[in-house]
């Protein structure tokens, strides 16, 4: 107890060491701003770790908030041993604005809501998921992106992981809910040249689990020596040529607790020689589909009968599926015979897009075109203001 007590003295007053004055640790505040009209019950929010952020933490101010403490995580972003980011979920009446402080006290763990997880027999590659929603990547030449429905908030990865446990049977942990077939998928990429859509699948590859919870998961794809040409491609040999150019991908997946979304950053780098290309994202183009597009707000998607049952049963029921991203990096929308697509502009070799979601059988599910489309614009406004002094 006493020991507790000079810990809080020191770390609000400072203290004299060989007869110089050691002020305390400057104090950190985190000004959120909700900017729309709608209320929201958890705002992702991610700001860069700082130096003074450390000195606080070591003076045992590990608790934010206000006058209502907020979950947090501190995230090592590139595996380095330090940490990179502060991420942290605040509640937001619309319009209002919160000032967060570090205050004295110990770090609380908030419950495990996100999660990551690489398993090639489990679900064929790199996943990961929210309590509400879960999205793969397929690890080999088609390099498509899928997505997994919840009946209920939970976790789900490790069980579809367990030996013998399907994800095309409904259970406890949910449903393989779409047919990906020959298109990018849910939120998927590739290069737009030569007027079609070139996937990522002549390549190199590796990944890395970044963060795997409890408030977000990141993970990590790299692309090496990528060669777009025709698809698929099983051998290399067919297509790849030093004169042809070449891009490295740095693709970086975040998923945040609570939400339908996830979202994609990717940086291009052309190897010597190589135009920069544009990048493409988009959905599966399904039969019974309603399209919603709005060039505008940068919003596309697909609701209607395209969801998977049991033993991939087809149009087993309602799925809406869709990406956001920033119109001023939109170089054109359209459609081929399996995709339904945006292209994009990288600024300065990058580009970053949300992906998202919703099944008929998870709750709050959307139940027509119009409130499917209500919850994508809802997604491209769920951006609040964010200031560090």
């Amino acid at each position: 107890m006493q020991q507790r007590m000079l810990k809080g003295i020191l770390a609000g007053l400072g203290v004299m060491l060989c007869g110089a004055w050691v002020p305390a640790p400057a104090q950190t505040v985190i000004r959120v701003h909700n900017p729309t009209g709608e209320d929201w019950s958890e705002a992702p929010v991610a700001v860069p770790w700082t130096s003074e952020m450390e000195a606080e933490w070591d003076a045992g101010r590990q608790v934010l908030g206000d006058d209502r403490p907020v979950d947090f995580q501190r995230d090592d972003l590139d595996g380095d041993g330090e940490i990179d980011e502060l991420a942290l979920l605040v509640a937001l009446r619309a319009g209002q604005t919160r000032e967060l402080r570090f205050t004295e006290g110990p770090y609380r763990q908030p419950a495990r809501r996100a999660a990551a997880l690489m398993s090639l027999k489990g679900f064929d590659g790199p996943a990961w998921e929210s309590d509400v929603t879960a999205y793969r990547i397929y690890w080999n030449a088609d390099n498509a992106m899928d997505i997994f429905g919840k009946t209920r908030p939970r976790l789900s990865l490790a069980g579809w992981a367990t030996p013998g446990v399907p994800h095309n049977i409904e259970n406890e942990y949910g449903l393989d809910v779409l047919k990906v077939g020959r298109s990018i998928g849910i939120g998927g990429f590739g290069a737009w040249i030569d007027g079609r859509i070139h996937k990522v699948s002549n390549v190199m590859k590796t990944h890395h689990i970044r963060v795997d919870g409890p408030l977000r998961a990141v993970v990590e794809l790299e692309y090496v020596h990528w060669q777009p040409g025709p698809f698929p491609d099983l051998s290399r040999e067919a297509i790849t040529s030093r004169d042809a150019p070449h891009y490295d991908l740095q693709v970086r997946m975040t998923i945040w607790a609570g939400q339908r979304w996830g979202e994609a950053e990717i940086i291009v780098r052309p190897h010597k020689g190589s135009p920069m290309p544009e990048m493409v994202t988009g959905l599966p183009r399904h039969d019974e589909t309603v399209l919603i597009k709005d060039e505008t707000a940068g919003i596309l998607g697909r609701w209607g009968r395209q969801a998977l049952g049991d033993n991939d049963a087809p149009k087993a029921g309602d799925l809406g599926l869709g990406v956001v991203v920033d119109p001023g990096q939109a170089a054109g929308w359209g459609e081929d015979d399996f995709n339904t697509f945006v292209r994009l502009r990288p600024r300065d070799g990058r580009i970053v897009y949300r992906y998202h979601g919703s099944w008929f059988k998870e709750p709050g599910a959307a139940g027509s075109a119009e409130a499917y489309e209500a919850m994508l614009r809802s997604v491209a406004a769920l951006r609040p203001d964010v200031e560090v002094e």
